[in-house]
């Protein structure tokens, strides 16, 4: 379904002064809390992988980046949801991550952003001048998409090009292993004639929810690196004293080194470290909940039982798969 641009902008500006200050309040402690080019680059990765991409490149030219990936278009409902803010959410309840805000990260590198998906095309910029630019989507003609890309964004980057080219050159190949569908990350950067990529490969073990995972970094088609991990996929039920809203259970990936296997922990929410160093031990992944700079878990009930759960099953089954 296309979005019905018109209406949303006839919307916003219908909305009344206070509405306005508590939205642009809400998107000023966005820029707070995502203040991190890299998290906007991860944000980036998981849109794409939510809709099942299996390939997503990062193409910077000259001063511009582009973001296409492979996955379902957007609805008229995802476009709903890029051009607005839920004011009622504050610090504490943000530290979670489960209200879809993350995308709004990007304009902490650019006050120019474009998205082509299906048939529509929206801009955001600052330079409209409208209090609310980072919601106020401009109709734009929509590029016409090749056969492999399903949405474009698209982002003018201003000073932040050097640092965007290095956090994009320093995305460890790991974080592949706990996407569900993207394969390929591609980062490609014209000017300097460059092309990082980013592989994983899988096959099946002794279980359904097992599989023996490759992970691989090339540069200019010559690898420079390739690990393997045993992936574990498992689906814990949430009891109810620490359940928030309607889901039952939540999935947690445990990634065991082939080689190299150590006692030591990496944990991370989703694909952000939160906790350990690369290249040591085995990494947990899962919907923990972490401090507001993603530099540790917050002592709270879920994490607790969360953990607990995740270290039961490394000591028992885990451990017992892995000696055979």
């Amino acid at each position: 379904m296309d979005a019905d641009i018109n209406r949303i902008q006839q919307e916003i500006r219908s909305i009344n002064s206070d509405t306005v200050n508590k939205i642009r309040g809400t998107l000023d402690l966005l820029a707070e809390i995502y203040g991190q080019v890299n998290w906007s680059i991860y944000e980036l990765v998981e849109n794409s992988d939510n809709v099942g991409s299996k390939n997503v490149v990062f193409e910077l030219d000259g001063n511009r980046l582009s973001v296409i990936n492979d996955g379902l278009r957007f609805t008229g409902e995802d476009f709903e949801r890029i051009c607005s803010v839920n004011t009622s959410v504050n610090r504490d309840s943000l530290v979670d991550r489960s209200f879809g805000l993350g995308f709004k990260s990007v304009f902490n590198f650019s006050n120019d952003v474009s998205i082509f998906s299906g048939n529509n095309g929206i801009r955001f910029f600052e330079e409209s001048g409208l209090p609310l630019w980072k919601i106020f989507p401009h109709v734009v003609d929509c590029l016409e998409l090749k056969s492999e890309q399903s949405t474009v964004f698209k982002f003018v980057l201003g000073n932040k090009r050097k640092r965007i080219a290095d956090v994009l050159v320093g995305i460890s190949p790991e974080i592949l292993l706990f996407l569900n569908s993207v394969e390929s990350l591609t980062v490609r950067d014209v000017q300097n004639n460059n092309t990082l990529l980013l592989e994983k490969s899988s096959k099946p073990l002794d279980g359904t929810n097992t599989n023996l995972v490759t992970v691989k970094r090339s540069t200019n088609k010559e690898t420079t690196e390739s690990s393997e991990y045993v992936c574990y996929s498992k689906d814990f039920s949430i009891p109810e004293r620490v359940r928030i809203g309607e889901n039952s259970e939540t999935k947690v990936i445990v990634a065991v080194p082939v080689s190299g296997l150590n006692d030591s922990v990496s944990v991370f929410r989703n694909i952000y470290r939160v906790t350990g160093e690369e290249k040591t031990g085995f990494m947990l992944s899962g919907e923990f909940v972490t401090t507001m700079n993603f530099d540790g878990i917050v002592d709270n009930d879920w994490n607790s039982w969360l953990l607990d759960s995740v270290l039961g099953f490394v000591n028992s089954e885990l451990k017992l798969r892995t000696r055979k």
